[in-house]
């Protein structure tokens, strides 16, 4: 049997050129997304904690924004928190709510109350884009 090798490539860029450009569709790496206390925390591409208070359709939410000028270090010994990713907000900011997509959604946080405002803490679970 005699191979050759200019056929099989000019088959295969055949294939290639036939062939249908699958794209896969995005979904969210987010388990449950929703306007719950438990599961309504995340932060954003740009450095935004957002909260989510209601829900428009599937894939829109309204949230409460904590711009990155509202962060600050929960604690600063051993390291600064915001290493870790663990940032604290004061209570009763004046915050900004927006429309946002659950493209948006870039990591998952959970909330916690504190005295005097609330502590973002990263889930260990997160997918890590």
């Amino acid at each position: 049997m005699q191979k050759k090798p200019i056929v099989q490539v000019a088959k295969r860029i055949q294939e290639k050129n036939n062939a249908s450009v699958i794209i896969p569709k995005r979904r969210s790496t987010f388990s449950v997304i929703s306007t719950s206390e438990k599961n309504n925390s995340f932060l954003l591409r740009n450095g935004t904690y957002v909260v989510l208070t209601e829900t428009l359709d599937k894939n829109n939410f309204i949230c409460q924004m904590y711009r990155p000028s509202q962060i600050e270090c929960f604690f600063t010994k051993p390291c600064q928190s915001t290493l870790l990713n663990i940032a604290f907000v004061k209570k009763n900011l004046r915050l900004k709510r927006k429309t946002i997509n659950v493209n948006q959604l870039y990591k998952k946080r959970v909330r916690l109350p504190v005295e005097s405002g609330y502590v973002f803490i990263p889930l260990l679970h997160t997918v890590e884009l």
